[in-house]
């Protein structure tokens, strides 16, 4: 369901994709996938040993040094704020 999810929303080849809340990198290394040895993706998380986690399972994989994460805005006082900061990341049109 995921992959399909990151398909549709057009993550594809050579990509530079945020994942942010990635807890221990299923979904970025979903991504790294998606996006190929072209793409990047990196995760930030607010928990170090989340993020340690996943970058010794993307070690293990021989993939990206990526972190990603999902189910972050419903934890978030201000959800909508933090949509607006992230979206200044993004280049025109993504």
């Amino acid at each position: 369901m995921t992959v399909r999810l990151l398909d549709q929303a057009g993550v594809g080849p050579a990509m530079r994709v945020l994942d942010v809340g990635c807890e221990n990198g299923d979904v970025s290394i979903l991504a790294a996938r998606l996006v190929g040895e072209e793409g990047e993706v990196v995760g930030i998380d607010r928990e170090a040993r989340m993020l340690k986690a996943a970058r010794e399972r993307v070690r293990d994989l021989g993939l990206f040094d990526a972190i990603v994460g999902r189910r972050v805005l419903m934890y978030q006082t201000e959800p909508v704020e933090v949509v607006r900061r992230l979206a200044k990341s993004l280049r025109p049109g993504a």
